[in-house]
């Protein structure tokens, strides 16, 4: 009895092992093959939780009185793309920092910024989003574009032109296993970096615009509400091959545009950290000045998949203005 015990145990043995070799680990997969995986669950990151730090520093840009790198920082949390909440702080350095939140809620949403009450006498705003887009703008608000329709545009777009949205994104297959630290939790991550040349972006950019004003499930899609003299004059200037070869060259006389990314994804293929470094020159339209950015930044997501309730703060009516009673209709 005690042999068959023995053997029955080193036959679950032997299968545990031929088992768990058969499972792909997710520092087998390629870039490519990680990237288009998470794609497929980016909806899940619609309901998390988050913290995010942003630094950007100005150099040529002196006559616009910023002197300092303006530090930002952002935490929320989103349910779906209709509830959120935001709180935000930014500080350019010259002791004025601005702070505020902002709510949404089935469409309902509410600003809170202390400072607004020297202007306003309040210190929230309260709006229906859909209305106040519609008052301001005379459209619709686009919240209900699916993320299905975009890549079935973008897929679309790479049947007809070749370009893969991938293509942009310069990624490496020298990834790397990190554990990090998120809402004091540690995380076995794989770590994958990649690079965005500023050309490269723009290129895709117009020509993605100039394939979305002529096909014709892009154009309903995107630009269903625009008037047509609008959509005439954006195709004009896409199209204008001076404007667009003057705006790539003076892009290309600097060697420092490039966007550098590192993204760490847990086992499930959630994209949980994101950092991102930019640095970025502009030429003046004289030509003779070049102004540089510099910005970098962190994204944490966190809690994927539990946000069950975005909360509206209770307020007192005499703090809260209506936007509809400030905005006059620019319709």
């Amino acid at each position: 009895m005690k042999k068959i015990i023995s053997m029955l145990m080193i036959i679950s043995f032997i299968l545990m092992i031929v088992i768990g070799c058969g499972e792909k680990s997710l520092i087998d997969y390629t870039s490519k093959e990680i990237i288009e995986k998470s794609r497929e669950k980016s909806d899940d990151l619609k309901n998390a939780e988050y913290n995010a730090d942003l630094s950007v520093e100005f150099s040529g840009s002196e006559n616009m009185g910023i002197s300092a790198p303006i530090n930002i920082t952002m935490s929320g949390q989103t349910m779906n793309s209709k509830n959120f909440n935001i709180d935000i702080a930014a500080d350019p350095g010259n002791g004025f920092k601005v702070e505020g939140s902002l709510y949404l809620k089935d469409n309902e949403m509410l600003v809170h910024v202390p400072m607004l009450s020297a202007f306003i006498g309040a210190e929230y705003v309260r709006l229906n989003v859909n209305e106040a887009f519609n008052k301001t703008t005379g459209k619709k608000l686009p919240f209900d574009i699916k993320k299905e329709e975009i890549l079935k545009i973008l897929e679309h777009f790479k049947e007809k032109t070749g370009i893969n949205s991938y293509s942009i994104f310069n990624f490496s297959e020298d990834k790397e296993k990190v554990n990090i630290t998120i809402n004091n939790e540690e995380i076995e991550t794989v770590k994958i970096s990649g690079r965005v040349e500023v050309v490269q972006l723009l290129e895709y950019g117009v020509k993605f615009m100039s394939f979305a004003l002529e096909d014709e499930e892009a154009r309903k899609l995107l630009f269903n509400d625009s008037p047509e003299e609008e959509l005439a004059q954006l195709k004009k200037m896409i199209n204008n091959p001076q404007k667009i070869e003057k705006l790539m060259d003076a892009i290309k006389e600097f060697n420092k545009n490039n966007i550098s990314l590192e993204i760490y994804f847990d086992n499930n293929f959630y994209p949980i950290r994101m950092i991102f470094d930019a640095d970025v020159n502009f030429k003046s339209d004289t030509g003779e000045k070049v102004v540089n950015i510099k910005t970098n930044g962190s994204v944490d997501y966190f809690n994927i998949g539990d946000v069950k309730e975005i909360d509206m703060p209770e307020i007192n009516e005499d703090k809260v203005k209506d936007f509809k009673d400030l905005v006059p209709n620019n319709k």
